[in-house]
């Protein structure tokens, strides 16, 4: 069985219902689990009512929403929650075939990730979606790796080309190592969102 994982923080479903609706919209009948910070109850509903696992953290009966924590890098912690809730979907089930991966705010699918999978990844174990440029002809994409790692990072880098941390799937075991090796990466690093950066890096 495959699984699709997304997280969100500060959304309405509204935000999200394109998303929502293109998955259902394509046939996927996998494990659909969100992780979400800092969203109010009737999201979290909506999400279950459409048949999403979620994976949440402090209910607060007085706001009725869901809160994480004040001071949290969710580019860096979303990676060490993935990692756990395909843990968790593993431990339990013990049928993971694929993880998709995806941005809800970036993303919509347009057909089933599932089959396109089937037919392309052949012995691979990671496909990235990439930002068609190298690090060195992309503004954003230098400053960030730099600020996350350092100039001599970016000089091991800047000749390749850059790969989206919102777009990846691949092997449930081999994605699961992913995230926690980009997790321990983000978290090593005092500066600013480097999950991106540490994907590439890796």
């Amino acid at each position: 069985m495959d699984a699709v994982i997304a997280c969100i923080t500060n959304y309405t479903f509204d935000k999200i219902e394109i998303f929502v609706n293109s998955l259902e919209m394509s046939g996927f009948n996998g494990y659909k689990l969100m992780v979400v910070y800092n969203v109010p109850k009737s999201t979290v509903e909506e999400l279950q009512k459409r048949g999403w696992i979620v994976m949440s953290f402090n209910y607060n009966n007085q706001t009725g929403w869901y809160t994480y924590r004040d001071e949290f890098r969710i580019m860096c912690d979303r990676q060490l929650h993935y990692y756990e809730a395909i843990q968790s979907l593993q431990n339990e089930f013990g049928n993971l075939r694929y993880i998709i991966a995806a941005d809800p705010k970036d993303v919509i699918f347009q057909q089933n990730p599932s089959i396109w999978l089937e037919q392309n990844m052949g012995d691979k174990k990671i496909n990235v979606g990439s930002e068609s440029l190298k690090y060195k002809h992309e503004e954003w994409g230098r400053d960030n790796l730099i600020h996350a790692f350092g100039d001599n990072v970016y000089e091991r880098c800047k000749d390749n080309t850059i790969y989206n941390c919102g777009t990846v799937a691949g092997d449930w075991k081999t994605m699961s190592e992913l995230f926690l090796n980009i997790y321990l990466m983000c978290v090593g690093s005092p500066n600013g969102t480097p999950d991106q950066a540490a994907l590439n890096t890796l």
